[in-house]
């Protein structure tokens, strides 16, 4: 299951439990270019992938 973390403000993003405008997201896929923080806005450029 893939994680990812805003370094802005530490939110935990997971393709397992995604925000509702991103549920097609899927692991493989990873983050669409037009990516931002659900909670602060950051672009995608401050998210970064978690490894597990």
């Amino acid at each position: 299951m893939a994680k990812y973390i805003c370094r802005a403000c530490g939110y935990v993003f997971s393709v397992e439990n995604p925000e509702p405008e991103y549920t097609e997201i899927t692991e493989t896929d990873g983050l669409p270019d037009e990516f931002k923080c659900p909670k602060c806005g950051a672009s995608k450029s401050n998210i970064e992938k978690i490894e597990e």
